[in-house]
């Protein structure tokens, strides 16, 4: 990473975003919080990405972001590229303009212990956004705690700097180990990419919010590597068939019998009561001697 992208607080891009501070750097780049500013006059504050180099990954980044739109992905309003002196030598960076986060996952965790509302809601929007994904043949490849921000009142996944669009294929290979070993799938060590390796790290993410361990636990990435491909998860006693079912649905080996984000997203949908039959009604009146159902005779045979 350029130590010259630390040090951008009171910077000016195009003349327009006025980076304040240093939200955070990853591998690809740096995070600032943002003052968008037209005429002296502040329109709003944002995120804003910048990538610490200009290769084609993080060109895909950018254009896959910008065309994503969805209430549970973090939505990117504009990207550009600056320009800039290094050392007396012009450069240039790519960056993304973001809707700013409040708060992510990883620091929710770090609080301490989730209600079980709070686990049900965010499984529930984080299925949804993936699912938004996996519907249009794109996979995330990198989700964890840090990568799920607080919105607005709402969790939406970011960071698609490992995204990967499948087109019309049902997966995709690699040479390159990528993603976070703590949330990568049996296949993705096999070099497979698949909709079903974002399910594999929810259910890490689940089981995480629900007891605060890994399914996998290890000390190592060898012994992690070890564990996931040859080792049934560990599940923590206590946990509500409700949790179990799901948790079980997001670690078959398989990735052809994991769950779908879609299946995780119906099993935390809020349930609706289901309204009996006109057949189940009783159509008696009040009144002695009086009842509907020839009434709905009738009307059943128009």
């Amino acid at each position: 990473m350029n130590p010259f992208l630390y040090k951008l607080e009171g910077v000016v891009i195009e003349n327009k975003y006025h980076l304040r501070e240093l939200l955070g750097a990853g591998e690809f780049g740096v995070v600032y919080l943002t003052d968008e500013v037209v005429k002296d006059k502040l329109l709003r504050q944002v995120a804003v990405k910048i990538f610490d180099n200009n290769d084609n990954e993080q060109l895909i980044e950018l254009i896959e972001a910008t065309r994503l739109d969805h209430p549970h992905l973090i939505r990117s309003h504009t990207a550009g590229e600056w320009q800039f002196n290094d050392k007396k030598k012009k450069t240039e960076r790519l960056y993304l303009v973001m809707e700013q986060a409040e708060s992510s996952l990883q620091n929710r965790l770090e609080q301490g212990k989730l209600s079980r509302k709070e686990i049900v809601t965010t499984i529930r929007e984080v299925a949804a956004g993936l699912n938004h994904l996996h519907r249009h043949h794109k996979v995330h490849c990198d989700l964890k705690p840090g990568n799920i921000l607080w919105v607005n009142g709402h969790w939406k996944v970011s960071d698609f700097g490992l995204i990967r669009n499948l087109g019309n294929r049902s997966y995709a290979r690699t040479v390159h180990i990528m993603g976070s070993y703590a949330y990568m799938s049996p296949e993705s060590y096999k070099g497979e990419i698949r909709p079903a390796w974002d399910v594999w790290s929810l259910g890490i993410l689940l089981q995480e919010m629900l007891t605060g361990t890994h399914p996998f636990a290890a000390t190592t990435i060898p012994q992690l590597t070890t564990k996931v491909l040859m080792q049934d998860p560990e599940f923590p006693e206590g946990l509500s068939d409700e949790f179990l079912t799901i948790l079980k649905g997001c670690f078959a080996k398989n990735p052809k019998e994991r769950w779908t984000a879609q299946q995780v997203l119906d099993a935390v949908q809020p349930r609706r009561e289901t309204l009996p039959s006109i057949d189940q009604l009783d159509l008696t009146s009040e009144r002695p001697g009086i009842n509907y159902y020839k009434l709905r005779d009738l009307l059943a045979a128009k």
